[in-house]
């Protein structure tokens, strides 16, 4: 047995990866403060405190309410929860990967990359929400395809089944996932020794895995499919349709696709002009050009949400380019499981108005970098890493001189609300929350007073802060400001006019944006006492007459 052999197969490297993939997690743990949501995660919480205003995403929802009620609904620990999850997923990626390779030590090194990867994301992977169990039930759909693709039968077939309903039931767009499977079901043939009819009995056995264990679980939850039907039609929101979503991926796409086809062109006019260029001058390219991405990786990569689409869009990038590669080979268990791998992704993010970034990715980490090995030796391959280095060298400088230069990112920790305790936040959002905090909080705590919360758009932070959720349009969530909308201002107005004495009302105007007052608010001061009132938010009392 050779040297590499024995590094692969031994006892001792696993146990130093293992050790690795541990610290390559620890990152993740110090930026889960880090960045006060005020739109989605808030909104999220809310709905899991009563699952049924979540029908969209029932299982998700139900999940968070249990936590929450075992430990409370403070939402550090909602997003430790949501972060476990996260940990999970990338883990079952190292099992497909190694499903894949029988190679245990390769797996768990590309595990460790999409580890540190995910640890050093910022933002949206923080959050908790509907997207965050994507990261768990991708893989696993994925998983159940593989053991499939090896061994059709009736068990496997039906474990396909259990694991779309899993993904649907964590977020109903999911079922898209099914559009994967079914392709499988067609186009996966060497593999298969089946005949149609056996192939049609499979199929009868995942949709009927997938629909028994989806209406099971929806009566569970709601007690009934009527009621889980009626609870959809309440709860829908708005901004979330075709239209959203593709403006949302042209805009982020365009920065994206541009740099991967500047890399990709330079890549290509490098290896045709220098053809013979020596391997060693190559690889130590590469090496420096990895030390210094690696570098800025650690400082500053991932702080912003157009870096988390970079990152996604070139793993799709890269799973295209093998697919490309392999364009010539039959539809064996690798090849289908790559088009595999770039469907799941993408069937994480069908509902969402932020398509790109909600593309399930890094799971499936250590399984793309086990099918990039054996291409390295493809030369427009090794030169477009060098020119990716480079080019990510110069992009994540320029990203950590304005982060330098902008002092309002400078975080802010929020003190003296249970719910958000711990989370700090950047100056231009942590300030007025901890305003709000200091103001509001003291009706909140006297029991003498009815107190509401009116937020002008999507600002769901301050009604699950102060527990006080609005009954008008609790899940109106558009672009227009939601104060100007005559039906949610008469409602209002009805709801504090009847109100009684005394009452304390926050309106969250975010009147930074907006030319003039809303005409809502400026008729609350006319009528009750006002106590604070700026660009981001009024408090006014109503006084015993």
């Amino acid at each position: 047995m050779n040297l590499k052999s024995r590094i692969a197969n031994s006892s001792p490297v696993s146990i130093l990866l293992l050790a690795l993939l541990v610290v390559a997690a620890v990152p993740g743990f110090r930026f889960m403060t880090m960045v006060l949501s005020i739109t989605d995660e808030p909104y999220q919480a809310l709905n899991a405190m009563t699952p049924a205003c979540q029908p969209f995403a029932p299982l998700s929802a139900w999940l968070i309410h249990a936590f929450g009620e075992i430990a409370g609904y403070n939402l550090l620990d909602i997003r430790i929860f949501a972060w476990s999850w996260q940990v999970l997923g990338v883990l079952l990626g190292i099992v497909a990967a190694y499903m894949l390779s029988r190679k245990l030590n390769l797996s768990l090194a590309a595990g460790v990359v999409a580890m540190l990867t995910l640890s050093l994301c910022h933002y949206g992977e923080r959050y908790a929400g509907w997207s965050t169990f994507s990261a768990t039930s991708m893989p696993l759909v994925f998983i159940s395809l593989i053991c499939y693709m090896r061994r059709p039968e009736a068990a496997t077939a039906a474990s396909v089944g259990l694991a779309c309903s899993f993904a649907t039931l964590l977020r109903l767009p999911s079922v898209a996932c099914i559009v994967v499977v079914a392709a499988v079901l067609i186009f996966y043939r060497p593999g298969f020794t089946l005949t149609r009819r056996q192939r049609a009995v499979h199929g009868g056995i995942m949709a009927g895995a997938f629909l028994a264990s989806a209406l099971l679980v929806l009566i569970l939850i709601y007690g009934s499919l009527p009621q889980f039907f009626s609870a959809i039609a309440e709860n829908r929101i708005g901004s979330h349709g075709l239209r959203d979503m593709v403006s949302s991926l042209i805009t982020l796409s365009k920065p994206t696709f541009t740099i991967f086809f500047v890399i990709m062109g330079i890549a290509g006019f490098v290896a045709v002009i220098f053809r013979d260029i020596r391997r060693h001058i190559v690889r130590l390219m590469a090496v420096v050009g990895l030390l210094i991405i690696s570098y800025y990786a650690l400082r500053v990569v991932m702080q912003f949400e157009f870096a988390r689409a970079i990152l996604k869009v070139s793993f799709l990038t890269l799973a295209g380019s093998l697919l490309y590669i392999r364009r010539h080979q039959p539809m064996d268990l690798l090849h289908t499981a790559l088009w595999a791998m770039a469907g799941l992704s993408l069937s994480a993010a069908v509902g969402s108005n932020m398509t790109l970034l909600e593309t399930v990715v890094f799971p499936f980490v250590p399984a793309i970098l086990i099918f990039t090995r054996p291409c390295l030796s493809d030369n427009v391959l090794k030169y477009t890493f060098v020119i990716a280095g480079i080019i990510s060298c110069w992009f994540t400088f320029r990203i950590n001189q304005r982060e330098t230069n902008n002092h309002l990112t400078y975080p802010v920790a929020v003190h003296g609300n249970p719910m958000v305790e711990g989370i700090e936040a950047t100056a231009e959002c942590g300030l007025p929350v901890q305003k709000a905090i200091d103001i509001f909080t003291p009706f909140i705590a006297d029991s003498a007073y009815n107190c509401f919360v009116v937020r002008d758009n999507s600002e769901y932070a301050y009604e699950y802060m102060f527990g006080r959720r609005n009954p008008i349009l609790p899940h109106y969530w558009d672009t227009l400001p939601l104060m100007d909308v005559e039906e949610y201002a008469r409602g209002v107005r009805h709801m504090l006019d009847t109100a009684k004495a005394p009452a304390a009302v926050l309106l969250v105007s975010s009147r930074g944006s907006r030319k003039k007052e809303p005409e809502l608010i400026s008729d609350m001061k006319r009528r009750y006492r006002t106590v604070h009132s700026d660009t981001t938010f009024t408090i006014v009392v109503k006084d015993r007459q």
